[in-house]
């Protein structure tokens, strides 16, 4: 990207390299960490440009923590799936499913999704394959 590339226009570029549908067909979407350091993370609105976003957040950053010599963090862009539906299946993607299958892992890695024993062991499968 260069400076005056919106989120929109990184996400359709990234859907075209990689293979996928369009954001709104898709469900994936950009989000950046927070900069205070807290487990959250912000959903970027299409119109707004990938250098401002990361300007902001460096000076959110810096602002966060003042006093201390050296801030080695950078912002962190993840892409991943904000809300899936059954009618999102319809012509999905080989590439889809599998970064859902590992943004799902992920999420039961970290105890945000709670699974059973069975559950889990064909997650586990599903990953090793």
């Amino acid at each position: 990207f260069d400076a005056s590339t919106t989120v929109e226009e990184f996400q359709s570029r990234l859907n075209q390299d990689t293979g996928m549908r369009k954001t709104g067909q898709s469900g994936f979407s950009l989000y950046s960490d927070d900069p205070t350091g807290k487990d959250l993370e912000h959903c970027l609105q299409g119109n707004l440009k990938i250098c401002d976003i990361i300007s902001k957040w460096e000076q959110a950053s810096k602002e966060q923590h003042t006093g201390k010599s050296e801030n080695a963090r950078t912002v962190k862009l993840t892409y991943k799936n904000r809300l899936y539906f059954s009618q999102q299946m319809r012509g999905e993607t080989e590439r889809e499913r599998l970064l859902l299958a590992y943004q799902t892992n992920e999420e039961i890695t970290a105890g945000h999704f709670p699974v059973n024993k069975e559950l889990a062991l064909e997650m586990a499968a599903l990953l090793a394959q």
